[in-house]
């Protein structure tokens, strides 16, 4: 959980873990990310566009989307975005949406006992994506593969699937769902993906 480097800082408390990349093309980062999990640090994962020019780089691909109980951004404070990415309750969103609930109603960021929990998990896409299929990562390893069946029940495609994960004491779980094909006609080349926070074990 250190850096080498002179000018290293502990003084952060997220990481741009995809930036204009899906998640399985952010690997190294991602490493990074789990070795400062695995160190004990409490690092919140997030995405951005890294839009430097509109036909190069497409805006909102991916981004980093907050469960706030309501889609009204008029409501929204500084703060309240602040204090979401300290939470760790934020996901990853490159044209999936992923939402992952937990013993208890938790979120992500929660802190669970250690031992096997059920996690409530469902990926939403619009009706021109599909989603393939879902990765249970463990202490930064990949557990399980989850295949995703498209149950309806909501606008566009909705794949909701229900999951047992051992957590032990000091370890994480992390959930990545994986799409087919890619984002065209919005974002043409990009793939569809989603990434959750940890769950931490206590």
């Amino acid at each position: 959980g250190k850096g080498a480097d002179p000018r290293w800082s502990d003084n952060f408390d997220a990481i741009e873990v995809c930036n204009d990349a899906t998640f399985d093309d952010s690997e190294n980062v991602a490493n990074d990310w789990y070795a400062l999990l695995k160190a004990g640090r409490r690092v919140s994962a997030v995405g951005s566009s890294d839009s430097h020019s509109l036909r190069s780089d497409p805006v909102g691909y991916p981004r980093t989307c907050f469960p706030f109980g309501h889609d009204d951004t008029t409501k929204l404070t500084a703060e309240q975005v602040r204090d979401a990415i300290l939470a760790g309750t934020a996901t990853i969103s490159g044209g999936l949406m992923l939402s992952v609930v937990g013993p208890g109603a938790s979120l992500p960021g929660a802190e669970l006992p250690a031992g096997t929990h059920s996690f409530a998990i469902t990926v939403r896409a619009p009706s021109w994506i599909e989603a393939k299929e879902l990765e249970v990562i463990v202490d930064g390893k990949v557990t399980k593969t989850v295949p995703l069946t498209n149950s309806g029940g909501g606008t566009g495609n909705v794949y909701a699937v229900t999951t047992d994960v051992a957590l032990k004491a000091g370890g994480f779980v992390v959930f990545h769902a994986r799409g087919l094909g890619d984002l065209a006609p919005v974002h043409p080349g990009r793939s569809p993906f989603a990434v959750s926070n940890p769950f931490f074990g206590e």
